[in-house]
C-alpha cells in the first residue's frame, strides 16, 4: 500500500492505494480479484470515521 495524499475533509485523513508489490505478496494478479465491498459496510465505515473525528474535535 502507498500513501496517495490526504482527503480534503475534517482531520485530513490519509488516502492509500494498492501497489503491485502489495498484490503480489498476497498472490493477487489484479484489482479485479479483490472481493467487492458491501455498500452497507462502506457506509458503516464512513459513519465510524465521522464519529471518530467528532470525538477527537471534542477533546
Amino acid at each position: 500500500m502507498a500513501e496517495l495524499g490526504r482527503l480534503d475533509a475534517p482531520g485530513r485523513p490519509m488516502l492509500f492505494g494498492t501497489t503491485e508489490e502489495f498484490l503480489r505478496s498476497f498472490g493477487i494478479h489484479s484489482l479485479e480479484e479483490l472481493p467487492e465491498m458491501n455498500p452497507v459496510q462502506i457506509e458503516e465505515f464512513k459513519q465510524q470515521a465521522e464519529e471518530e473525528v467528532t470525538q477527537k474535535n471534542k477533546i
